[in-house]
């Protein structure tokens, strides 16, 4: 696959950094804020992929008809095999059929799809693949019928020198052809009727192995596009690779401008004139000032928005930009009928007034601010020329949402706000402590129910956790009670095991690779919660909590079960997969305990940081 690599590396390129390299006259540029985008990005590519196949020494691009590899090595789970002067072939006949490039998900995949790549190499193998032993050393072949081939990745961003630069994230390479043959010759020393066995069971499972070995296709040829994309996206600042993200950036600083003048004009007015009934004031020889402040402001917000004309406020339901212009580094914006609506729902956050160094600061929090305008544009942002005029729109929110104690919906309000926010929590975010889930990964854990089962398991990954939804769930806010039910289509915990047991009155010991897959999985978290005053403010900890989990169906592998004994291991996994309801009730309720722990473990740390007040709004 390394030649897919290759040439999603060269299509990316010519797409994203056309405009900063000389590209020979049978590529097309597309521009990137046009929204033919990606149709003109999939025909420009079709169009240039018969001359990029036959090499360019100007762009570094090797041949492709067929595509050399001297050296590649392969090791995964007990697996290994080194393959020497291999071969793609078929490149030339791969059709790119979507390309996506997305800033604000910062997030970039292309496809292509071809009827037939054929992969020749001679290797040398030793090990084991699907608990299977295997050994020789000749010629192989592998072909992939019909196939699409698709390369994606993730990005973020770092700063210097006041430019942004894109650092590539976790990267995949996904192989999914209609249809996959392979054949190793002289395996097993020539010994035809065990070398015959295993090439029929690797073409029967074909799509097995190709699943098995994902991780190892996205590692290999990963590597290869990170090493080559970094030392591009290491010299040139986003601001110039991407400029519909400063596009973004000012259209939001202009927004916030206009809203902070505003209110800043609104404050002036109200200067030597006696205050509305609405807003009570404070001493500010309190000690409970800014509490006061905080208080008296959210109470005032209410009447504030609808606009006082005695006072010179004008209405924020929404609030009215009649004109305003934008002029930054070559970009003229003009912009008309603009409105912004979402101030009646902030809340302050934090006030401060100083009268001795002459300062105040205010913080609001809110849950969406929409800003629409028609506009007018010429210019040039970076170096990518920009013009048109039309309507336009920016929305600004947070994932996590609260509900306000008082709502009489409020359950339904927290499973809408909850579904909305796992697609950004299995994410991971490192401000709130909560790890990638995607997969998720834990070092190790051990699962103990007596002295007839003891199993550990090292270096595990959840897949499967991004498509959960939340069904139910039930807040009760006087007791301190929450519970939560949360269904998946499946789970899939992949790593090392080593177990010592007693399951089905059978003895099972061994160590190596395992696979467990929960089908439908429903599981029910409750929580009981106590409130405890930490920085000034008022922070949740878990008292009590248990949750149980029900499946349609359980699926175990466990491979070099009985040091490698392959006729008991299988009989082994044969009798655990049919005898599975028996075996998820020994099991259920210590992995219940373990998947317990990690929840939790994950709930407090988001309990340790936001305030209670924050997650519950209270009026």
């Amino acid at each position: 696959m390394k030649s897919i690599v290759v040439l999603f590396l060269t299509l990316t390129v010519l797409f994203d950094y056309a405009s900063f390299i000389s590209v020979p006259n049978y590529i097309k540029t597309c521009r990137v804020d046009s929204p033919d985008f990606k149709k003109c990005a999939i025909q420009s590519g079709n169009e240039a992929i018969p001359h990029l196949v036959k090499g360019d020494k100007s762009l570094g691009l090797p041949s492709f008809m067929p595509f050399k590899i001297s050296f590649l090595s392969i090791s995964s789970r007990g697996f290994e095999m080194n393959l020497t002067d291999a071969s793609f072939s078929g490149v030339e006949d791969l059709d790119l059929i979507d390309y996506t490039f997305d800033p604000v998900k910062k997030f970039c995949s292309m496809t292509l799809t071809g009827p037939l790549l054929t992969f020749e190499f001679d290797y040398s193998t030793g090990g084991k693949i699907a608990s299977l032993p295997i050994e020789g050393n000749g010629h192989g072949w592998a072909k992939f019928y019909n196939g699409n081939y698709s390369y994606s990745y993730n990005f973020d961003t770092t700063t210097r020198k006041g430019k942004h630069y894109m650092n590539i994230g976790k990267d995949k390479v996904t192989i999914e052809p209609e249809k996959m043959q392979s054949e190793l010759g002289n395996l097993f020393n020539g010994n035809k009727q065990l070398g015959d066995n295993l090439n029929n069971f690797l073409n029967e499972n074909w799509r097995d192995l190709l699943k098995e070995f994902d991780p190892v296709i996205t590692e290999v040829y990963g590597s290869i596009a990170k090493g080559i994309l970094k030392k591009i996206y290491g010299r040139i600042p986003l601001e110039e690779l991407f400029p519909g993200v400063v596009f973004l950036y000012c259209l939001s600083l202009a927004m916030m401008k206009a809203f902070l003048i505003c209110v800043f004009f609104v404050g002036v007015s109200v200067h030597g004139l006696s205050l509305p009934k609405y807003i009570k004031t404070c001493s500010l020889n309190s000690p409970d000032f800014k509490e006061c402040a905080i208080k008296h402001g959210n109470e005032a917000i209410s009447h504030l928005v609808e606009g006082d004309r005695s006072y010179g406020i004008p209405s924020f339901k929404p609030f009215k930009i009649p004109h305003l212009m934008i002029s930054s580094n070559g970009l003229e914006m003009n912009l008309t009928d603009a409105s912004f609506s979402g101030a009646d729902k902030f809340k302050i956050q934090d006030y401060i007034f100083d009268p001795v160094k002459k300062f105040s600061s205010t913080t609001l929090k809110g849950p969406v601010i929409t800003f629409e305008f028609d506009f007018s544009t010429k210019g040039r942002i970076g170096p990518l020329a920009i013009e048109g005029n039309g309507h336009g729109w920016a929305k600004f929110s947070r994932y996590m949402k609260a509900c306000r104690a008082n709502d009489p919906e409020l359950n339904k309000c927290a499973l809408r706000n909850g579904n909305a926010a796992i697609p950004h929590i299995v994410k991971g975010d490192r401000k709130y402590r909560i790890p990638r889930m995607t997969p998720l990964e834990i070092p190790s854990v051990t699962v103990s129910g007596g002295k007839n089962l003891n199993v550990k398991m090292d270096n595990l990954k959840i897949y499967g956790l991004e498509k959960a939804k939340l069904v139910d769930i039930d807040l009760n806010l006087p007791r301190k009670t929450i519970k939560l039910v949360l269904k998946a289509e499946t789970i899939t915990v992949i790593g090392n095991y080593d177990i010592d047991a007693k399951i089905l009155i059978l003895p099972i010991k061994g160590k190596g690779p395992a696979n467990i897959t929960l089908y439908n999985p429903v599981m029910t978290y409750a929580q009981e919660f106590e409130l405890e005053v930490r920085r000034g403010d008022y922070y949740g900890y878990i008292k009590n909590s248990e949750l149980h989990y029900d499946i349609d169906r359980v699926f175990y592998h466990f491979g070099n079960l009985f040091d490698g004994n392959e006729q008991l291991g299988l009989e082994t996994n044969r009798l655990l997969n049919e005898n599975w309801p028996i075996v998820h009730n020994d099991l259920s309720r210590p992995v219940g305990e373990t998947i317990l722990e990690v929840i939790n473990s994950i709930i407090e740390n988001v309990y340790d940081l936001i305030p209670y007040r924050s997650m519950i709004l209270f009026d």
